[in-house]
């Protein structure tokens, strides 16, 4: 939507990187002051905050900076749940099972991001070409009801997979004129709301993170004291305890 290249892109989403680095290499020994699923809970929040703050900054006339502050507060619940997650996860394992737990939890992690990326960004496309489809149908002084329209989206997507890039560029071309030269307001406008709908779908799967976390158990506050020949010490793991 911002015209940016790939390089562009990634200089703009800098600062969720830069976050989500920062905070989970700086709160992994929090646990010791703070039960791990508080965190995880706070953390949780933070990505709802961001998001949320995501989808209002969104519209036609935004810029790269507009996300700057956004993508630091979604990226800094990010670091803070994905330092306590594992933690807390590997912490009712017992030590010979350490690998194995470990294990199972990264492709958990890997299973989820990759699900994640599939189904958000299938939201996004979908949203797009049918947004797209429902303004074109407007201008022709059409009325689409939900099947009809979803009919109308697929068909369109195969077409332009099927289209090589000069006939795509014949094709815009062609529905421009149709429509007075406003192909690009409409585009822009799809992609404003399949955004705000991706970002909601975003929400959602963290709602429901948030709602899983307040099942977890707290675990014991770590404590790094030691054992040596002049003193009593007591060394607490982070075993769970069931309960708020």
């Amino acid at each position: 939507m911002l015209g940016q290249s790939p390089l562009e892109a990634g200089v703009t989403l800098l600062p969720l990187s830069v976050s989500v680095l920062g905070v989970s290499l700086l709160t992994t020994s929090w646990g010791r002051y703070v039960h791990a699923k508080y965190l995880i809970l706070i953390g949780a929040a933070l990505m709802g905050v961001g998001i949320l703050w995501s989808a209002v900054v969104v519209g036609a006339g935004m810029s790269a900076w507009d996300f700057a502050l956004p993508l630091l507060v979604f990226g800094a619940g990010t670091g803070l749940l994905l330092a306590q997650v594992p933690n807390l996860t590997l912490s009712s394992v017992d030590p010979s099972e350490g690998p194995e737990a470990s294990g199972v939890q990264n492709a958990a992690k890997e299973t989820g991001t990759s699900l994640g990326t599939a189904i958000i960004g299938s939201v996004l496309l979908v949203a797009t070409f049918s947004g797209v489809v429902s303004s074109l149908a407007a201008e022709s002084g059409q009325q689409l009801d939900a099947a009809e329209r979803e009919q109308i989206t697929v068909e369109f997507e195969d077409l332009l997979e099927s289209l090589d890039a000069n006939q795509q560029k014949e094709l815009y071309q062609q529905i421009d004129a149709e429509v007075d030269g406003r192909l690009g307001t409409i585009v822009t406008e799809a992609q404003v709301d399949a955004m705000r709908h991706a970002l909601a779908a975003v929400g959602a799967f963290i709602a429901a993170a948030f709602l899983a976390a307040t099942f977890l158990p707290r675990g014991k506050l770590e404590d790094d004291r030691h054992i040596d020949a002049d003193h009593t010490i007591e060394r607490r793991t982070a075993t769970p305890q069931r309960g708020l």
